[in-house]
């Protein structure tokens, strides 16, 4: 890579206009975020200075404006559940597990057995470490399991195998001289981003009871698979600079990049089609839901629009990408990569890869000739006039103000 290399992200606020926003923060988040940590803790016995790495990563923020009016227990569960997923879900992405298929098959096995309660989980001779995460996601279910309705406990332990499933079949990956297909891939993604048991939270969280025509209805189908495809195609954009080195199969701009020989910003592009096309697909199916007139329906479904927002603004808000300059990166879209980011890479299985780079790392919106400070200032007034536009265009419409009544 050539020094200096940048590319341009797409305008993603102008994407989602008309999404569900996520304005609110629920009231319980600062308690809750620090209490997640503390959990955490004791289940997976990190260094406490990687924990403190976690909790600057924020994943509670993407549950607590998913869900602000849920009370402390709600979104305690559901934050346990998302920040789980990521430590969880890094081990095979990056972790002990991500080149040795074997391994991973049995920690995923036997995470399974655990949740379900099945008895030959005990006698498994697991390290520490992973029976920890394993009774941790016990845990979770356990708190959630007695208020889900039965159509919620299915999806949810269904969701976890499709997930656990594709995830296997992602660190196995292709046959050694295989062309990596990218439609192929993003089919894979689908299932191994892991979002769908997120989506079966939200019926608990929400105290749905969903008809079972309706989730299973084709048009619902396209939502989740919709769903699922913005999660991992938005998030491969912003994050490329932090897993460009994880392998072709864990981003797809990374995979377009070699399968179509093109440039990164031309994978963006690319990438930024097919996000379109979803947000298109998104509308249509769930135009074709509305002829459910279930409120619960629509419900669950405009839950399912703040996930993805939720995490896009996470994205630029938490420092796992842009270190100190989330801000700057939104406001300006472009990103300078000075050098690689260093990847924490644990010494031991109970410590957690975590990647906050430093401000040194991206220099958004900066050219040669200017000082950085100056640049950094402008930056800062024009993310502060972005924020105000975006509270704007979401605010006045809801109270039905109009300029022009003719």
């Amino acid at each position: 890579m050539s020094a200096n290399q940048q590319y341009t992200i797409p305008d993603f606020d102008a994407l989602f206009t008309g999404w569900e926003p996520t304005l609110i923060i629920n009231p319980h988040y600062e308690r809750v975020r620090a209490e997640t940590d503390a959990w955490l803790l004791p289940y997976c016995q990190w260094k406490r200075n990687k924990l403190a790495n976690l909790s600057a990563l924020d994943f509670t923020y993407v549950t607590a404006v998913t869900f602000p009016g849920a009370d402390y227990e709600q979104l305690k569960t559901v934050s346990d559940y998302f920040t789980w997923a990521f430590v969880y879900d890094d081990r095979f992405d990056v972790g002990e597990f991500a080149e040795d298929a074997d391994a991973a098959e049995r920690a995923l096995a036997q995470t399974y057995r655990v949740l379900t309660g099945d008895p030959s989980a005990d006698a498994q001779d697991d390290d520490e470490y992973s029976y920890g995460l394993d009774r941790a996601l016990k845990d979770i279910w356990r708190r959630a399991y007695p208020g889900a309705s039965r159509g919620c406990r299915e999806r949810f332990i269904k969701s976890i195998e499709a997930w656990f499933g594709a995830v296997h079949r992602q660190i196995k990956g292709p046959i050694k001289g295989e062309v990596l297909d990218v439609k192929e891939q993003v089919a894979l993604r689908t299932l191994s981003v892991g979002d769908r048991p997120c989506y079966a939270l939200t019926e608990w969280v929400l105290g749905l009871d969903l008809p079972e025509d309706a989730m299973k209805d084709p048009a619902m189908v396209r939502i989740h698979d919709s769903a699922s495809r913005l999660m991992f195609l938005v998030n491969d954009i912003l994050s490329w600079a932090v897993e460009k080195d994880d392998g072709l199969t864990h981003n797809t701009v990374s995979l377009i990049m070699v399968a179509r020989n093109v440039s990164l910003q031309e994978a963006v592009d690319e990438v930024t089609e097919m996000i379109r096309k979803d947000l298109i697909e998104w509308q249509a199916a769930k135009k074709e839901m509305g002829r459910y007139v279930d409120d619960q329906v629509r419900q669950y479904i405009l839950a399912c629009e703040r996930w993805i927002v939720g995490s896009l603004h996470w994205s630029f808000r938490s420092k796992r990408y842009y270190g100190n300059d989330g801000a700057l990166v939104r406001a300006c879209r472009v990103i300078h990569i000075s050098q690689a980011p260093v990847r924490h890479q644990p010494a031991k299985a109970q410590d957690v890869r975590v990647d906050i780079p430093s401000s040194q790392t991206f220099l958004p919106c900066r050219s040669a000739s200017e000082p950085e400070d100056g640049r950094r200032k402008y930056a800062l007034y024009l993310a502060a006039g972005v924020t105000v536009f975006q509270l704007t265009r979401w605010i006045l419409p809801s109270l039905n103000l109009y300029v022009f009544d003719n």
